[in-house]
């Protein structure tokens, strides 16, 4: 006997009433998300329309492309980062490695009391390092003291953020290799001209990195600032220089103080930064790629490569916020703390992802770069006082002499308070001396071994004669 079929049940009206009523209101979210995406998409568009227009009228070479081409090396026999970079070869190839109390760096103990000659076996440990390189290593490195100019190439790239920066690292090494030949010349050569030549090569070296367009560029051109003054005042500390190769120095240093690197850290950084914008927008860069030069990208940096709109959007804000901190490099060191301070706390409300992911640690950078610029000033008002010296016999009373005998153009002044650097002459000899971070006047106090203790300055030592070339401390210290 066959069983009849059951018919299918319908579905009650009610729950297919509730089952559209769902998809409507799913479509309705999913339309109005769509559109949120849109609009706010056309007011992002909008909005850095207006920008870049502000932009272009206050800097029309801001772009990526437009900045670069500004950046043209000079001929290669005229270019100080060729030959750093020839240089960096043959240290490759035969690496400068001093042993003993060098392995510790220039800036050990002993090594920081400048008017000290160096003791037998530190310069036995130098000379053997000098030994094992290249027999043409050291004349080549010497080469850059006749090069004042320099600049490196930059290679074109769609992403700067990946822009290759080996050269940093070998300028280091030429630096360290410079730093260490002037103290060596300074003892074993007959005059203090070879030692001279050595500390102009140095600064020469750190001028090279010129106005290279990232922060970690113009951080390593203010290392090679700070170790050129202190090769430099060495070299004063050991014996007497001749006037010509004071004015060679003092040239080339104030050179560098004309140089506002916080600025072209900032420009190229704001630059990149747009590019960077552009590229993905243009499909070009990958969110997840550019995060991973930093270190491994997570989930959220690869889902930003899928909603790419999610960091566009916040293009305005991080570029309003670049201006800001383009616009504070420019100002006085004094004013610049202020703004810079602004720009920060910006940063610290803010959601935006970008931000977050891409804005530079300005702030600290900006302190790196005034703590330079006044060791740089207190250099050069030094080389004009052991100008003086050498004139008179005697320490000028005031800075205001110098500049009355045109040794100084103008009277340098202190990044930390505005006011003119400070001079005092002591019983070994004088002091050209900054305020420092904490605006206290210490009355010239200088740690070489720790320069930002409490209670200290900034500054350059100067000793009288008799002062000068003194035993090592170590040998000092032997009963």
């Amino acid at each position: 006997m066959q069983t009849p079929s059951t018919p299918p049940m319908e579905a009650p009206p009610r729950r297919k009433r509730r089952w559209k009523w769902l998809a409507g209101i799913t479509l309705f979210l999913l339309g109005v998300l769509v559109g949120y995406y849109f609009l706010t998409g056309w007011q992002t568009d909008r909005e850095l329309e207006a920008l870049y227009a502000e932009m272009d009228a206050d800097d029309p070479n801001w772009r990526w492309a437009d900045l670069i081409a500004e950046l043209e090396p000079p001929p290669d026999d005229q270019n100080a980062a060729v030959q750093i970079l020839k240089v960096a070869r043959l240290l490759k190839a035969k690496p400068f490695n001093p042993r003993g109390r060098w392995a510790k760096g220039v800036n050990d103990k002993e090594l920081a009391v400048h008017n000290a000659r160096v003791s037998a076996e530190n310069l036995k440990a130098l000379q053997v390092a000098f030994a094992g390189l290249d027999p043409t290593c050291l004349a080549e490195a010497r080469k850059l003291k006749d090069l004042p100019r320099g600049r490196f190439p930059i290679e074109p790239v769609v992403n700067p953020f990946e822009i290759k920066l080996d050269w940093i690292q070998q300028t280091r090494e030429v630096v360290h290799l410079l730093q260490c030949d002037a103290m060596a010349r300074g003892q074993t050569e007959p005059s203090l001209q070879g030692s001279a030549e050595s500390c102009l090569a140095l600064v020469h070296a750190a001028h090279a990195i010129n106005d290279h367009p990232f922060l970690i560029s113009q951080l390593v051109r203010n290392a090679g600032q700070g170790i050129s003054v202190a090769a430099i005042e060495r070299l004063l500390g050991q014996g007497k220089v001749r006037e010509a190769e004071l004015v060679q120095l003092q040239t080339a240093l104030e050179t560098e103080v004309e140089a506002n690197t916080l600025y072209f850290g900032m420009r190229g950084e704001r630059a990149g930064t747009h590019r960077f914008f552009e590229g993905v927008r243009a499909g070009e860069i990958s969110v997840a790629r550019t995060m991973q030069q930093a270190g491994p990208g997570g989930a959220q940096e690869r889902l930003l490569d899928l909603f790419s709109g999610i960091i566009l959007r916040g293009e305005p804000e991080h570029l309003r916020l670049m201006n800001e901190y383009v616009a504070a490099s420019q100002l006085p060191e004094v004013e610049r703390v202020d703004a810079l301070a602004r720009a920060e706390a910006k940063i610290r409300q803010t959601r935006n992802f970008s931000i977050r992911m891409l804005m530079p640690a300005a702030a600290k950078v900006a302190e790196a770069a005034r703590r330079t610029q006044a060791n740089l000033r207190c250099a050069v008002a030094a080389l004009a006082a052991e100008r003086y010296c050498l004139r008179h016999g005697k320490w000028p009373a005031t800075l205001k002499e110098l500049r009355a005998e045109t040794l100084l153009l103008e009277l340098p002044m202190d990044p930390y308070d505005g006011k003119p650097l400070r001079w005092r002459i002591t019983p070994t000899g004088a002091v050209v001396y900054s305020v420092g971070l904490d605006k206290a006047d210490d009355g010239g106090k200088l740690d070489r071994a720790n320069p930002l203790a409490k209670g200290t300055d900034l500054g350059f030592q100067l000793w009288n004669p008799a002062h000068r070339g003194i035993a090592p401390p170590v040998e000092l210290e032997r009963p």
